[in-house]
């Protein structure tokens, strides 16, 4: 009898400029069970999606980013065959009503403000489904 393979972890892609934001982040995310991959702004996290054979879950972008900022990174993402389905939170200081309506017609799918751990892993548990 063959032992059955252990579920794999829920992947996430997160892209973050600021450092102390991004090791926060990532600690919150990996606490809670999650698998992170960390980049340092859009263009590096499209590489990332790009190279990246095994596949993610979920993308949590920052909107403000030098290089590729989250709004040009989420059209990138939505325009690509391979990973147009994969849901985008935005994770970000801009809290106006035009910021998130810019997101969303850019294809974000959820927009959290930073510093709301607990939102925040709420809405990645609702968009990937998973229990961790």
């Amino acid at each position: 009898i063959e032992a059955a393979k252990p579920a794999r972890k829920t992947r996430i892609l997160f892209a973050e400029d600021s450092n102390f934001f991004r090791r926060h982040v990532a600690n919150i995310i990996t606490e809670a069970g999650f698998d992170v991959v960390s980049c340092e702004d859009g263009e590096i996290a499209w590489k990332t999606l790009n190279d990246d054979s095994a596949g993610f879950d979920l993308v949590v972008t920052d909107i403000q980013m030098p290089n590729c900022d989250g709004l040009e990174l989420t059209k990138r993402i939505r325009r690509s065959d391979r990973a147009a389905k994969i849901p985008v939170l935005a994770l970000t200081s801009l809290s106006r009503q035009e910021d998130i309506d810019l997101g969303r017609a850019a294809g974000i799918t959820d927009y959290r403000i930073k510093l709301d751990d607990a939102a925040l892993l709420a809405a990645i548990r609702e968009l990937t489904g998973a229990r961790a």
